[in-house]
């Protein structure tokens, strides 16, 4: 087991894709005496069953404008910290099959311009072009957001977090898999 250090200026409990994000940005912040703490290996918690798709538009601008820092911090990732992250934006579509979903879409499409999010209405066939596989005999319309994408799992971004941390960041980052034994011995 690695020795933890006996002081921190912040211990970030768990060692998922949040976890390992709120280490990141510390280091970010120019935090160097960061520890991480995961029970068992990186990512095995509930990050591990995450799909990894990553999409902006939400009914707040608050969770919006969170979800775009997201989307810029993914972007721009590898090149920061040589590591693959599997990022790749896709785009997204959201379908209506029926009038009701159809008015919801639209809304939707109102709400993403209002924050600034590119969005496009599309007729059936326009959808079913972007997507070939589509059977459109039930589609009444859908909508296309260009900017949504997917990273090839988020456990291979915050498995990637000690390198971006150590290397890129300078925060300190430890993996311990006696993190309850050592608690229960205190």
């Amino acid at each position: 087991m690695t020795d933890l250090p006996t002081t921190a200026r912040a211990i970030v409990i768990g060692g998922g894709i949040v976890g390992a994000s709120v280490a990141y940005h510390l280091g970010k912040l120019g935090w160097t005496d960061t520890v991480l703490l995961e029970r068992k290996k990186l990512t095995s918690g509930t990050t591990f069953h995450a799909a990894g798709l990553v999409g902006q538009l939400r009914t707040s601008a608050n969770i919006t404008q969170l979800l775009g820092h997201s989307v810029a911090l993914y972007k721009g990732l590898e090149a920061e910290t040589g590591l693959q992250t599997g990022w790749k934006m896709n785009g997204g579509l959201r379908l209506a099959c029926n009038a009701d979903r159809w008015t919801e879409v639209k809304r939707q499409a109102t709400t993403a311009h209002s924050f600034g999010l590119e969005m496009h209405l599309l007729t059936p066939k326009e959808a079913q072009d972007l997507w070939p596989l589509m059977t459109i005999d039930d589609l009444v319309g859908a909508a296309y957001l260009p900017e949504t994408a997917a990273i090839a799992a988020q456990d291979r971004l915050a498995a990637a977090a000690p390198n971006i941390v150590t290397v890129r960041t300078g925060a300190m980052l430890r993996e311990t898999r006696a993190l309850m034994d050592r608690a229960s011995a205190a």
